[in-house]
């Protein structure tokens, strides 16, 4: 059930432990992106209790207001190339949401960096500022850097790598925004690991089980549900371009209802393979142009030891900025020169180019004044594109309660909340993680959520899968 955006980022799994190990000291202070709390839980009804847990909010992250975009109805990747669409040569913006044959991606994200970068090499451009130290803004610096420019990166948060964090507060890597290289076979990101030292864990996501009150699913209500999303997804090729996956759903649905048992089934297969893979509600996502980009081939993996390394190499020898919010970016100011970025506390740094690699939920939220306003298309493109969000939380249970595989489903007794699961350590392991997931409506309702609802909640679904 688990596809190629899984998170961003980009989208989403964890690290695979690749033994067990003792948990770590109790991790700092919360961050707005993803809180940790490694307090023990009280049990639920069924036992269940956790020790420790990690959870993520990234439509509540100032720094990124969602985990990655999608394409809503009448959107089109046509949107994605105006907004990279360089202004007056000396303004890009860059960043997953850039990049039409990988959105969502963390390799498009590092993509749309370098061909910022190459737009700059090609200009008079000596001196310049990327915005964000993300894998979008690391790449841009990296090839300016490497080509002889003078480069300084300004990262609001106190950490690099953007929606790339590997958390280690719980004695082991775990990745809680990008975890999956998607598709080994002409990725760039397989020579930045190499590059790095990293070595990349091939990921078999057609290893999982379905679940349903600690059973396997029935066969007849499994393929019940899976010939109608079939005919959902082919029927959303021919529907109008303001039409929804939730039209396409309906449409499937024309000759009759499904009976309850394989209806459960469904809603929970569209939950994981739709809104989890696009990090959007199906009633929002494009019918037609919503399944975009170029799927690489070669099967995913994931970077040993967590997705950070990669950021981390990328970022060596460079001038990087950390706590500096910007809040305008001029081309031409008054004052003088060709552009200026100015942060929230004053710090104005000039430059004869920018590169902008805030995530869109960020430039949505217009927390980035630009002076002059950016190009119509520019805005235009914004306003249709989509922020969506996909939130993890991770628990540390004293026995490893679940099914023996890669990825675990689950159809839920009611409600669609941690219908996906992928363990994190050996089934051996004491203490043992393991990573649940929520996207689009779900998580946004969970995000409003103390700790403790969460937590009790997961364990609750916990209970379900494990039987």
């Amino acid at each position: 059930m688990l596809h190629r955006r899984g998170f961003l980022l980009g989208s989403a799994a964890a690290v695979a432990s690749l033994a067990c190990a003792a948990p770590g000291p109790a991790a700092g202070p919360p961050r707005p992106a993803a809180p940790s709390d490694p307090g023990t839980s009280a049990p639920t009804g069924s036992g269940l209790q956790a020790r420790g847990h990690l959870r993520t909010r990234w439509a509540a992250d100032p720094f990124a207001l969602g985990s990655y975009s999608f394409l809503p109805a009448g959107a089109t990747p046509a949107d994605r190339d105006a907004l990279a669409a360089p202004i007056r040569d000396r303004l890009l913006l860059a960043g997953e949401a850039t990049w039409v044959d990988a959105p969502a991606t963390v390799h498009g994200a590092l993509l749309s960096g370098r061909r910022a970068a190459e737009v700059l090499l090609g200009s008079d451009a000596r001196a310049i500022v990327v915005v964000g130290a993300g894998m979008a803004g690391l790449g841009a610096a990296r090839a300016l850097r490497d080509a002889g420019r003078t480069v300084t990166v300004v990262e609001g948060r106190d950490r690099i790598g953007g929606r790339v964090w590997t958390d280690e507060s719980r004695g082991r890597p775990v990745d809680l925004g990008a975890s999956w290289v998607h598709g080994v076979t002409g990725n760039p990101l397989v020579r930045l690991a190499a590059e790095a030292g990293v070595d990349l864990i091939p990921f078999d996501d057609e290893d999982e089980v379905l679940r349903q009150a600690g059973r396997p699913v029935a066969e007849a209500d499994l393929q019940a549900a899976q010939d109608v999303l079939d005919r959902a997804r082919r029927a959303a090729r021919d529907l109008p371009a303001a039409a929804s996956f939730a039209d396409a759903l309906a449409a499937a649905l024309a000759d009759g209802p499904l009976d309850e048992g394989p209806r459960r089934v469904l809603d929970t297969l569209v939950t994981a393979t739709i809104e989890h893979e696009f990090a959007a509600p199906i009633g929002r996502l494009s019918a037609r142009e919503g399944d975009e980009g170029r799927e690489l081939r070669g099967g995913d993996a994931l970077p040993a030891g967590g997705y950070g390394a990669l950021a981390t190499h990328l970022a060596r020898g460079l001038d990087i900025r950390t706590g500096m919010t910007v809040a305008r970016v001029e081309l031409d100011p008054p004052d003088g020169g060709a552009a200026a970025v100015t942060g929230r506390d004053g710090t104005r740094l000039e430059a004869d180019a920018v590169i902008v690699t805030v995530p869109l939920g960020v430039l949505q939220a217009g927390a980035i004044e630009f002076r002059p306003e950016l190009p119509a298309p520019h805005r235009s493109a914004i306003a249709r594109l989509g922020m969506g969000l996909l939130d993890k939380v991770v628990l540390e249970l004293d026995d490893a309660v679940w099914p023996t595989a890669t990825v675990l489903g689950l159809v839920p007794a009611q409600g669609q909340r941690f219908v996906e699961w992928v363990p994190l350590d050996r089934a051996d392991c004491a203490p043992a993680l393991i990573m649940g997931f929520n996207a689009a409506d779900v998580a946004r309702e969970l995000e409003q959520l103390d700790d403790d609802a969460v937590v009790a909640a997961a364990l609750d679904a916990l209970s379900q899968l494990a039987g």
